[in-house]
């Protein structure tokens, strides 16, 4: 799958598309196709260097995505494959897909 990295700490102009394995659901989560990812403060911090959760480069960046579920993991209820949805990931949501909780999905309309 694509996916944007930080390579290095900087600016926008740091961002590099490069492949990476699709991931895959653990227990308790969702692999959703990301349609639209949100670009936040946490998103801008991290990239500069200042989000201490993602504090080593090499990360994909992103907490917010909208897509469609299109595998569960352990314990998630599969009512929720093919179904668009709104999530908040750790990171990862500049990719085609990204891993979240699926307790926190929220449904979109169609």
């Amino acid at each position: 799958m694509k996916a944007v990295i930080v390579p290095s700490f900087g600016g926008a102009e740091v961002l590099r598309v490069v492949d990476r394995p699709e991931p895959r659901p653990g227990p308790g989560q969702a692999l959703i196709r990301v349609e639209a990812a949100g670009v936040g403060y946490v998103d801008v911090m991290a990239r500069d260097g200042h989000y201490q959760p993602l504090s080593e480069p090499g990360f994909v960046p992103g907490t917010e995505a909208a897509g469609t579920v299109v595998a569960v993991g352990e314990g998630v209820e599969e009512h929720w494959i093919g179904r668009r949805v709104f999530a908040l990931a750790d990171s990862g949501a500049y990719a085609e897909y990204v891993v979240a909780d699926a307790r926190g999905l929220v449904r979109l309309p169609e």
